[in-house]
């Protein structure tokens, strides 16, 4: 009798050690059955370059129609086969520079488009590394400050591939910059841009953004309506007096992108039909 209760009290001390080392039977058997996973993040090796470019937003004319469509730049996407277009045709290209403060505007883009242009617009906010310094309320002049050395060297980059792409018409680049957009386009300096179009920018900005660069070669049009402040001046100041460059100032205020006004729309096609016929 004696050796069968140690027999039992052995068994008993057993149990309970399995109980709470293993954390109960059914909790071991609960583990074994789901085992944990291990969650991880894949980091892409691209450059903030390479995420702009890829990530630009296009409108492109539709062959043969008063349309026009919006796509994204894939890498490896023909252009071609979208538009019905021959592998003859070249497009004048307009590079668009947002405002940091802006979504892209594609509506503006599209009706673009329709008058024979591809639009590309640089995506500015896929950067990762190095992500734009863009504050609401700062205005303007502060924010182009901020992001002026990064938009040039995207306008660069965007540009050299730009010229290694088949239906790009590379006597007819422009440039047009929006809001804060605008400074890095006023001070472009490569004569690879036959013309460049400056919307709600008065060219004053601060002392390291002021003015405008090879006017001469390569004619602004400057626009801008009562909520760009001129007390200062505007970009008229900088530009040559018998050139080819004009300036329009709106007296009233717009919420939307001044350059869809009917008025505005159709100086800005005058303007860009007489840099591709001359």
């Amino acid at each position: 009798m004696v050796k069968m209760g140690e027999r039992k009290a052995k068994l008993l001390s057993c149990f309970i050690l399995l109980f709470f080392v293993g954390g109960g039977l059914v909790g071991c058997a609960s583990k074994v059955r789901t085992p944990h996973k291990v969650a991880y993040f894949e980091i892409s090796d691209k450059s903030d370059l390479e995420r702009v470019w890829e990530g630009a937003v296009l409108a492109l004319p539709i062959r043969g129609t008063a349309g026009s469509m919006i796509t994204t730049n894939e890498a490896g996407r023909e252009l071609i086969n979208l538009t019905g277009a021959s592998y003859a045709t070249r497009w004048p290209v307009i590079m668009l520079i947002a405002g940091c403060q802006q979504s892209i505007p594609t509506r503006f883009m599209k009706a673009l488009a329709e008058q024979g242009y591809v639009v590309v617009a640089p995506d500015s906010h896929a950067r990762f590394l190095n992500p734009l310094i863009c504050i609401e309320g700062k205005g303007d002049a502060w924010n182009a400050e901020k992001t002026i050395q990064l938009r040039q060297t995207e306008i660069r980059y965007s540009l050299n591939h730009l010229k290694k792409i088949s239906w790009v018409d590379l006597e007819n680049l422009f440039l047009l910059g929006l809001h804060d957009g605008a400074a890095p386009v006023s001070l472009y300096k490569g004569l690879d841009v036959k013309a460049r179009i400056l919307s709600e920018w008065n060219c004053q900005g601060t002392e390291m953004i002021r003015g405008v660069s090879n006017e001469e070669k390569s004619p602004l049009l400057a626009v801008s309506s009562s909520n760009v402040p001129t007390f200062t001046g505007d970009c008229g100041e900088f530009l040559s007096k018998n050139g080819e460059s004009q300036v329009f100032t709106m007296p009233e205020k717009y919420s939307d992108n001044i350059l869809l006004e009917p008025i505005v729309f159709t100086q800005l096609l005058r303007f860009l039909d007489g840099q591709l016929f001359k």
